[in-house]
C-alpha cells in the first residue's frame, strides 16, 4: 500500500503548486525564471528538503517524497506534485487539484 501524505505535505503541495504556476516563461524572462527557481529551491530547504539541480537532472526530496526529472528543478517540482496527488488520492484524501 502507497504511503499517505502528510498534513505539512498536503500543505507544501499547495505552496509549491503556487511557486511553480507562477514561474515566467524561461523564454520570455530568463532573469524572472532564474529567481523563481531559487526562490523554489529555498522554500524546500526552508521546509526541510533537500534539492539536487546539476547537468544530470534534477532532485526534489521533501516531506518523504522525492522526484527527480532530467528537465530541471520545476519539472521534477511537478513530478512530486503528481506523487503527492496519487498517494493522496489513494489514501482516500481527496483530489488536490
Amino acid at each position: 500500500m502507497s504511503k499517505a501524505p502528510s498534513m505539512a505535505a498536503l500543505a507544501f503541495h499547495a505552496r509549491l503548486a503556487a511557486m511553480v504556476n507562477d514561474l515566467p516563461g524561461f523564454q520570455d524572462d530568463r532573469t524572472g525564471y532564474a529567481a523563481g527557481i531559487a526562490r523554489i529551491k529555498l522554500a524546500i530547504v526552508e521546509a526541510g528538503g533537500a534539492v539536487r539541480d546539476d547537468w544530470n537532472g534534477a532532485r526534489v526530496r521533501v516531506h518523504g517524497f522525492s522526484a527527480t526529472s532530467t528537465m530541471g528543478v520545476a519539472m521534477a517540482c511537478r513530478n512530486w506534485m503528481t506523487q503527492v496527488t496519487i498517494k493522496a488520492a489513494a489514501a482516500g484524501m481527496g483530489s488536490l487539484t
